[in-house]
């Protein structure tokens, strides 16, 4: 039953060079689709929100409001007094500090406080309050807003995390499905010469040409070679489940799993092997050290983990700014013109003030201080670290590239070599010259070579995906 479900899966798309999925097709399809890759414009918009929520600390707004007062005066014991306080104002504050009020009120009647009555008509009024050194230039508010514009990059430091890890999932994910399937068609080549040579054994048995050991042992091989091929059908299966993690359509919704006549062909340079109308890959493209130079500076660059530093620098530095501006004494100054109109009006009017306080203690801003300084030096070795972490990933990379180019040429000889014993090994217990299980055991070592060398151009292709990523270029 499983055998028949397989063929089917197999049926479903026939092998053709216009079906055979690429990994260029596969990582556009994951960029475009994948749920992981949609979040990072998610990421970035959640950035550019947090800006836009700190930016309102410094809407204008609008102010109206009205008071009526009945109240006993001091004077005048046991009757009550009436007053009336209006006001409408705009108000606009500054990232630099500083706020201005504009509008006007009216407090008629018995105010409590003589000084603060105006004309019938209302007064005009101007005021400005801004700090002269603390909170000038540098305050909370702005702090804030410099923080939330610096986490731009930490959002872009994310979603580059995110589109490497996504990508260099998939691109080991397609190779691995690759090397499953081409196992998977080495394997069935194995068994096709054990099914063939059955046959013959057995019609030899028959003419009396050969032992009925020789037909037991022939189809023990056969179920052998069958039970390899069934765990190299759990391999494709498995394979393609989790290749299938990253293939997703415009609607955002799982794509079926891709079938075997779809994959490359990750196969020794033997031309028995191949399959019409299905493409060869062979080994990745060596790294030279000229590349391997341009990578790391790339991955230098680019890289998010170094981009999450400088953001986390730019904070530090934004915290030690503001530590050291509260440091400072406050001294604030209010400048409010006015003009009183209507009836018992004084016309121009003003308010002038100037306030200094001095902190006889610093402790807050030392502390904080002190901390932002602590925090530079730990960003210094966390930038050591990641810049050696990411160096060593390149060069790792690129070095497993090599070491799988310096393997190919001994393992493809050896295989070769394999090949030819086993050819010669068949022809000679055909003339009778040789044992069946000669047969098999050449056999086995071609199908163990042929294997090694999938495993070699592998190898080499993940390290090239893993030197791409290490290079920040996926």
């Amino acid at each position: 039953m499983r055998k028949s479900l397989f063929l089917l899966w197999l049926a479903l798309t026939p092998p053709s060079w216009s079906q055979v999925l690429t990994l260029d097709e596969v990582l556009r399809q994951a960029t475009a689709n994948h749920p992981k890759m949609r979040t990072i414009n998610l990421i970035e918009e959640l950035a550019e929100a947090k800006v836009t929520e700190k930016e309102g600390a410094f809407d204008p707004s609008l102010m109206l409001g009205g008071e009526q007062l009945r109240y006993q005066s001091a004077s005048d014991p046991g009757k009550p007094k009436f007053a009336e306080e209006q006001l409408a104002a705009v108000q606009i504050q500054d990232v630099a500090g500083w706020k201005l009020i504009s509008g006007w009120r009216r407090n008629r009647d018995q105010v409590k406080s003589p000084e603060s009555l105006t004309g019938e008509g209302g007064e005009f009024f101007v005021e400005l309050k801004m700090p002269l050194l603390r909170g000038l230039g540098v305050n909370e508010k702005q702090t804030a807003l410099e923080m939330a514009k610096a986490a731009r990059l930490q959002a872009r430091a994310a979603g580059r995390a995110i589109r490497l890890q996504t990508l260099l999932a998939t691109s080991l994910a397609y190779w691995e499905w690759a090397a499953a399937c081409s196992e998977y068609h080495l394997l069935e080549r194995n068994l096709q010469l054990a099914r063939v040579r059955a046959n013959q054994v057995s019609e030899r048995v028959r003419a009396g040409d050969l032992p009925r050991v020789d037909e037991l042992e022939a189809r023990q091989e056969l179920q052998r070679r069958e039970e390899a091929l069934a765990k190299a059908e759990r391999n494709v299966q498995k394979s393609a489940i989790k290749l299938s993690l990253y293939l997703w359509n415009s609607q955002g919704q799982p794509q079926v799993l891709p079938a075997p006549g779809q994959a490359v062909l990750l196969l020794p340079d033997e031309p028995s092997l191949k399959a019409p109308g299905r493409p060869d890959v062979g080994l990745a493209e060596d790294a030279s050290a000229q590349e391997v130079a341009q990578s790391e500076i790339e991955a230098l660059e680019t890289r998010p983990e170094l981009i999450e530093v400088r953001f986390q620098r730019q904070v530090v530095e934004l915290d030690r700014k503001l530590a050291e501006n509260d440091r400072l004494p406050a001294l604030d100054l209010t400048i409010s013109p006015g003009l009183d109109t209507g009836a018992k009006n004084i016309q121009y009017s003003y308010k002038l003030g100037l306030l200094l306080t001095i902190p006889l203690a610093n402790r807050s801003a030392d502390g904080r201080l002190q901390a932002a300084q602590l925090k530079s030096d730990k960003l210094d070795l966390d930038q050591i670290n990641e810049i050696q972490r990411i160096l060593s990933e390149v060069r790792d990379a690129a070095s497993a590239l090599q070491t799988s180019h310096g393997r190919w040429k001994p393992a493809l000889r050896s295989y070769q070599l394999a090949v030819q014993l086993e050819e010669a090994e068949r022809l000679k217990f055909s003339l009778g010259d040789s044992t069946l299980f000669l047969v098999n055991q050449r056999e086995r070592a071609s199908l163990a070579e042929g294997q090694k060398l999938i495993e070699i151009i592998l190898d080499s292709q993940r390290a090239r995906s893993a030197l791409s990523a290490a290079a920040g270029r996926l």
